[in-house]
């Protein structure tokens, strides 16, 4: 599925307002990263487009949408009010973003879908077989969603009536387990149950549900201790003798995304913070043999979301070639403030159509034939801009969202200790 539309009227950058001049670089990304966002977004349903592509002058817009790019959505709209991109009030704008979603359909277990049809809000028919709606729900993707609908309430209390009720609707403890401690992946609403596995790591973005669930869904705590620390406590050669934490794909998203919103680097500064720091500092020694980058991301557009992290940090082998994306440098932004800022000025100038002002950043790009893919994905987009907002706005969307899970969350980060 997929629709061509014109380009509109971007955001030129001397409307971007600047404060100081070593910003320049960052409000420029969000001025044409917003550009992006904006061109990906539907007039009549006001969600965000999974992918756009440039094509012959036009843009090829995917015609779906997933409930993660619907939620991260809400908070790059008050940082881009914040940093003078928005073209009307952040009210206005979230208030035609959280009354789409409270209205969009539903499985018979009170969740949304995972993904939705973004020109007219309809749970999209996923099963190949059969024909009938298949409502796959994602428990990472709902966290995103409950994660940027918090967001919203805490900027905006005319909001918090709405979104509380959207959020009690929500039956997440369902997708506990409450014998093992821990999150299905998936859940099936066709068959009403779940599908798959669990998330057992505590390097996945599903860290974030389990965030969300025990202070606003009553989970227990022990849910946090649950999370798998896997390559913790065991010395490896190829990083020095240090302790790594190792996720499924050894991708920034999975080590590192929860910290845009929740300050673990503060809260846990001598525990998930230090094993975070050792990712990063791998990433940006461009490593050939670990890999030069941490993510997952499609290698081009109309291609499979695969894994291409860093191999040592890995638990699945992923493919630890020479594609890399940017969402991975800007995740690593608040941990290599110096570093990072002239990584992406390097590939901006090297890589033909990495960085367009337009759209932003590209979803991918091999430095050693200096190609980039034309897509662009909704949520690295999304994950980049909130990046540079918090860079330039001194943490202002995490500050907004951290007080809500502080006094659960912050205890349970402070208690580990890695320091070696």
């Amino acid at each position: 599925m997929g629709l061509f539309i014109e380009a509109r009227e971007r955001v030129a950058y001397d409307r971007v307002p600047e404060i100081k001049e070593t910003e320049t670089q960052f409000r420029r990304y969000a001025g044409a990263t917003w550009n992006g966002i904006e061109e990906a977004s539907r007039t009549k349903t006001g969600f965000i487009d999974d992918q756009i592509i440039p094509t012959n002058g036009e843009y090829l817009l995917s015609g779906e949408t997933s409930i993660t790019n619907m939620g991260l959505v809400l908070p790059c709209t008050i940082a881009a009010s914040e940093l003078g991109l928005l073209k009307e009030s952040a009210s206005e704008s979230l208030d035609k973003s959280i009354s789409e979603i409270e209205h969009l359909p539903r499985t018979k277990k009170r969740f949304l879908y995972t993904w939705y049809d973004t020109e007219n809000g309809q749970g999209l028919n996923n099963s190949k077989k059969s024909g009938d709606p298949w409502p796959l729900v994602s428990t990472v993707d709902t966290a995103w969603l409950l994660a940027g609908l918090m967001t919203a309430r805490q900027a905006y209390p005319e909001f918090k009536e709405r979104v509380d009720k959207i959020m009690r609707s929500v039956n997440v403890p369902f997708l506990y387990d409450k014998k093992k401690g821990l999150f299905w992946g998936v859940y099936d609403g066709v068959r009403n149950k779940p599908t798959g596995f669990h998330y057992d790591l505590l390097a996945s973005e599903a860290r974030m549900m389990t965030y969300i669930a025990m202070q606003e869904y009553g989970i227990p705590t022990e849910a946090y201790f649950k999370l798998g620390r896997e390559g913790v406590g065991k010395s490896r050669s190829e990083s020095g003798g240090k302790q790594k934490l190792m996720s499924s794909g050894g991708g920034a998203l999975e080590i590192l995304s929860p910290r845009l919103l929740v300050p673990e680097g503060e809260w846990s500064e001598l525990g998930l913070n230090i094993l975070q720091k050792r990712f990063v500092d791998c990433m940006v020694r461009g490593n050939p043999k670990m890999g030069s980058g941490g993510y997952k991301s499609p290698c081009e557009e109309g291609g499979v979301y695969g894994e291409h992290g860093i191999g040592e940090f890995s638990l699945n082998n992923p493919c630890t070639g020479e594609t890399e994306t940017p969402v991975a440098a800007f995740l690593g932004l608040s941990i290599q403030p110096e570093k990072i800022p002239k990584f992406l000025s390097r590939i901006e100038w090297e890589i033909p159509g990495v960085y367009r002002e337009d759209l932003g950043f590209a979803a991918s790009f091999n430095r050693k034939n200096r190609t980039a893919s034309k897509a662009r994905l909704a949520v690295d987009s999304e994950m980049i801009f909130l990046a540079i907002a918090n860079h330039v706005l001194d943490g202002k969307i995490q500050k907004l969202f951290a007080p809500q899970v502080e006094a659960t969350v912050k205890p349970l980060l402070a208690s580990e200790n890695y320091c070696e």
